[in-house]
């Protein structure tokens, strides 16, 4: 009899186990599939075993499509090698790789992303499989690029400014130096620039300099 009860109180104690067990595999699943970020989970051999619906509506490929190919099939070949031995080295030592990658949709549009890299290991620290999350960063890039050229440019003619200025002329002088050679600097006015500003307005001053900066443009290197 007591044989018995003890039997009958382990086998609720697994069952309420075992439920405690399905009830986080639902919520796992749950959060899997309705993760508003693409994510992808591979084997230990980097074979694709699964997708979210994400992924599908980013990247374009379905399940069936993907599953058993390669991580590789997104790569556009722009993303440095160094990149990816940086990447399968933190992942083999910390096991938590992010960084960016260049990577292309079904459709063939390059975007850059911000991948983040788990690899999950068993008690002998060897991989089981990688879960891969990445974000869409192609608006901040363009926002990136923004600043940087306007940082570096005139906005109205497009030239480059005083800042690009100082710094290509202290490359220059730096070759100069390195190569004993000279460096010339031209300086170019506008005569009677203030004079078309006061009597015609600015708006007519702004349009000279742009005519003037495109025949610069057209008559000498990008360089």
């Amino acid at each position: 009899s007591q044989n018995i009860q003890k039997t009958t109180r382990e086998l609720a104690q697994s069952k309420l186990m075992a439920e405690q067990v399905a009830d986080k595999l639902k919520i796992y699943a749950n959060a899997f599939e309705k993760s508003g970020e693409p994510i992808l989970i591979s084997d230990k051999h980097n074979k694709i075993i699964n997708i979210n619906r994400a992924f599908t509506e980013h990247i374009g490929y379905t399940a069936t499509e993907i599953v058993g190919q390669n991580p590789r099939i997104l790569s556009n070949g722009t993303t440095p090698a160094s990149t990816y031995e940086e990447m399968w080295h933190d992942l083999e030592k910390i096991g938590f790789w992010q960084g960016e990658l260049w990577d292309k949709t079904k459709s063939g549009r390059i975007f850059p992303k911000l991948a983040s890299i788990s690899a999950i290991k068993d008690q002998n620290n060897e991989a089981l499989f990688y879960i891969a999350s990445f974000a869409d960063i192609s608006e901040r890039k363009k926002a990136e690029e923004r600043i940087s050229h306007l940082a570096h440019h005139d906005i109205l003619t497009g030239l480059q400014n005083r800042f690009s200025l100082e710094d290509r002329l202290e490359q220059a002088l730096s070759y100069a130096h390195r190569d004993q050679s000279m460096v010339a600097v031209f300086f170019i006015d506008l005569d009677r620039f203030k004079h078309v500003n006061d009597s015609l307005g600015h708006h007519a001053g702004d349009k000279l300099l742009i005519e003037v900066a495109g025949r610069l443009k057209n008559c000498l290197r990008a360089s």
